[in-house]
Order: C-alpha cells, then structure tokens, then sequence
C-alpha cells in the first residue's frame, strides 16, 4: 500500500512542475577552466518520455497519466562531461560524470545545486552512458517544500573511477575507498560549477543563508556522501556553501559491513563484500594475496580473473549466498588466527570507514542528515549507528522500506519533500 502512496506523491510533485521565474541580475566573469576538460554528449529526456519512465518505475503511476501528462511542461536536459581528477596515487586523470537540470525560459532560476552520488552499480552501468539515470530523479522532481512552491535543482553525479572514460581493462574501481570517493566527487562539482558558469545558468539560492549546495546518497552513494564531504570541508570556501547533507542507508563501517554478513552468514549480496576487499586492496595497493582472504576452495587466479573480466553482478553466481564459504576459515578465529593479510585488510577497512573518521565542526554536524531501514538486509542499520554515535549526529531517521531498494525511493521521495505530499493524500483517502 505504501508504494502506491508513493507513486502518488512522485505523481503531485510532478504536477508542480510549473516555472517559479524572475528576472537575474547578477555579473558573470568568464574564467578559464580548471576542473572541466570536455563536453563529451548532450541530450534532451521530453516531459512524456520521463513520463513514460516514472510509471515504468512507479506501480500505480499510470493512473495519473493523462492528468499529469497535460501540465508536465518541463524537459530534463543531460550533459555528460569529461573532468580532471586524481587516481588513487594522486596522478592526475580524467573521469566522467553527468549534469541535469529541467530547462527553464531564459529568466528562470535553479534553488540548488545537487551533488547526486550513486549507489553500487556495474560498471557499464555508469550514470553518464544512462539515457535516465534513476537517481537524478531530483532534478525532474523538484523541492516542493512546505507546498509553498517548486523550486528547481541543477543534479550533478559523478561516475566514480572506474566508470565512463576512467573505466581500465581490469574494470578496476575503487570501491569505498574513502579519500579517492571523495576527491572524485568534489572535482566532479568543481567541474560541473565551471559548466554551469559557462552556461550562465542562474543559481539563486533559496532561504536566509544563501547556500546553494546539497550532499545526496543512498548505500554506496550514502558513504560516498560522507566523502564528498570530508574532502569539500578540506578545501578553502566550501563550507559556507554546503546547506545540507542526505546521507542514506551507507556502508559507513566496514567492520560492521563485515560482522553482520558474518553472523548472518547466509547473505544475498556476498559481491559487496568481495567488492570492497577488492576495491581497497588496490587502493591502498596492499601486499596481500587472495589465498588469505578467501575461502582457499576458491581459486585465487579464477577469483583475478572473475573480478577482472566480469560485472559486480555476476560475482554473485560464483561466490554463493554463505559468507563462511566465501572467506578464509582465518576470520572465524581469534585474532584471525594471526592472518597477516586478513590483518592487513582489516586495518585498511577500518581506516576507510568514514565513521573512523574525525568529525566536521558542530556547525557542519547540524547540516548532516541520515537516514535507514531498521530491517535493511543489504546494509546494515549498525552502519548508521556507528556514524551517528562516533560524530554524535542527530538520530537517525527511520525508513519503513521493505528492503533496501524499496527504502531508497522513500528517501528520494523525503528529500523532495514528498513525503508531505504523500501525508495529505493518506488524509484524504
């Protein structure tokens, strides 16, 4: 019943898409470009086909087709751009990433600048090669707030290292890596601010301390949040900028990440595992060998080749559904049984955990949002816990999704302030 609700208020939010204009009187300075090298495809998604999209998504959407297909007046147009970053040496490199906004008339103006970071995908799967990403739903959506009126966002998303143009033949990413996570995304921003300099799309923050950015996640992107901003507040300016940050459902702990699918041993999702054991023993470029990590019935050059030729998807299929079939017997022992490389690994694992992380000022802290799925089987809630008792956060908000796909779209629908259009409907039903 709950997802009916909330194909209806994804519904009502698009009905408000109306233009919410006035004149700009700002002075522009051209300059060059330091993070943005390339505007590498641009594409427009009609109001009717993101029509088309979100009752594909929505159960129940269709019903509301012909009203809402009559006033939807607003176009999402994509930018996937090319940007300079640094690799997990610090080299320099270029990545990927996308920009999306609703095409407004020429004195429209945009409330907010969205820094969208995406949950775990395959890597072919990289937000800039995608037609309509989901997560960039914000920028079709808007920000009713309160219901006094639409507001417009500008969504930006990197495709983290390893996707889009940084994509190797080993399809190597560095999965939650905590520095390299946050460098990505930062320079992806400062690409996309450069761009949206150039393009003089009017950013006219709304509210008395004129911020105009916003940190958005869910699970990978959730931790990758926290990243983005760590490196952010890292950097001279930024955090006057930032207005708030959406953290949801994020592997801010590893170990948690680790002792949950442990103690549940039957797990669904053992990839993720084998993802993040991977992701930083090539980040930190770590002196280890997969014949002490993992179960020693497994192959460590088929596990090379498994990780290196075939989709985070497929993984799954290989490594089974039981965790103590997937690990060395060594995790199970005190001390790890003195692993050196389970040790290794685990130490790494901790130093990337965001939430071993020091904590931003109080004034930052109070801008930090996070949000989980008590019953969540992927990520487990102790994640959030861990973050929210060693940064002394705010408790965090409870999604009622019946799974951890199923709560993303309740935190999308909440940070688009949905969910009070969502409550008004529940009254009048």
């Amino acid at each position: 019943m709950r997802k009916s609700y909330l194909a209806i208020a994804f519904s009502i939010c698009l009905l408000a898409l109306t233009a919410c204009e006035k004149e700009f009187s700002g002075t522009y300075v051209e300059t060059p470009d330091i993070y943005l090298e390339s505007v590498d495809r641009e594409w427009t998604v009609t109001s009717e086909e993101l029509l088309n999209m979100l009752c594909g998504f929505f159960p129940g959407t269709d019903a509301f087709r012909p009203l809402i297909g009559t006033v939807l007046n607003r176009d999402i147009h994509f930018v996937a751009i090319s940007y300079r970053t640094t690799d997990t040496k610090g080299e320099p490199c270029i990545a990927s990433g996308l920009i999306a906004y609703p095409i407004l008339q020429v004195s429209g103006h945009y409330s907010r600048i969205v820094s969208v970071q995406h949950a775990t995908c395959n890597i072919c799967d990289a937000p800039s090669t995608t037609r309509i990403p989901i997560e960039m739903l914000p920028a079709a959506i808007g920000y009713l707030g309160k219901l006094s009126g639409e507001r417009y966002f500008i969504c930006v998303m990197a495709d983290y290292l390893g996707y889009g143009v940084s994509r190797t033949d080993d399809l190597q990413h560095p999965y939650l890596h905590n520095s390299t996570t946050g460098k990505t995304c930062a320079d992806m921003l400062c690409a996309a601010n450069e761009y949206i300099s150039r393009k003089r799309l009017h950013v006219r923050p709304t509210g008395v301390n004129g911020r105009s950015i916003d940190l958005v996640g869910y699970s990978q992107g959730g931790a990758a949040t926290i990243s983005t901003l760590q490196e952010l507040l890292s950097r001279k300016g930024w955090e006057s900028k930032i207005n708030e940050v959406w953290a949801g459902a994020g592997p801010y702990d590893m170990t948690c990440f680790l002792n949950y699918a442990m103690e549940n041993d039957y797990f669904g999702s053992t990839e993720y595992i084998a993802y993040a054991a991977r992701g930083i023993i090539k980040a930190e470029e770590l002196d280890v060998s997969y014949n002490n990590i993992f179960n020693p019935s497994l192959d460590s050059t088929m596990l090379e080749t498994m990780f290196s030729t075939r989709q985070v998807s497929e993984w799954h299929s290989v490594l089974g559904s039981r965790i103590s079939n997937m690990l060395h017997p060594d995790f199970y022992k005190p001390d790890f049984g003195n692993n050196r490389d389970i040790m290794t690994l685990m130490d790494a694992f901790k130093k990337n955990s965001v939430s071993n992380t020091s904590a931003p000022s109080d004034d930052i802290l109070s801008r930090i949002r996070l949000f989980h799925c008590p019953d969540d089987e992927t990520v487990p809630y102790s994640c959030s816990d861990s973050l929210r008792t060693k940064w002394n956060l705010s408790p965090v908000t409870g999604l009622s999704g019946t799974s951890h796909v199923g709560a993303a779209l309740e935190f999308v629908s909440r940070y688009c302030q949905a969910d009070e259009v969502l409550e008004k409907i529940k009254d009048i039903l």
